[in-house]
């Protein structure tokens, strides 16, 4: 399984390296939103295929240590294509929540 993977990496490398600078500004980018520190999940308020934009409100999150209350925002554009909380979890530090398909 891990060699397969390495080949695959290596195929989407090459390709990648047969681009120009031009094309290169072009390939679509995913972005992982991870959790600033450990929390606990109160509320979910995107879904996958969801559109954000900068600043809107992913979910709502609970501060393990001193109880404190904050929401979670996007600092990109894009579309959700992952989510890897449930509500009422607790999330360790820089553990990844979501991924988002910038554009």
């Amino acid at each position: 399984f891990i060699e397969h993977k390495k080949k695959l990496i290596n195929n989407y490398n090459k390709e990648l390296n047969n681009f120009t600078n031009k094309e290169k500004k072009n390939i679509i980018k995913v972005s992982s939103i991870k959790s600033p520190f450990c929390c606990t999940i109160i509320e979910i308020y995107v879904k996958i295929n969801d559109l954000v934009k900068f600043g809107d409100k992913l979910c709502k999150i609970s501060n393990i240590k001193n109880n404190t209350k904050s929401f979670l925002k996007t600092n990109v554009e894009g579309m959700i294509t992952k989510i890897n909380i449930y509500k009422n979890k607790n999330i360790k530090k820089n553990k990844m929540m979501f991924d988002i398909l910038n554009y």
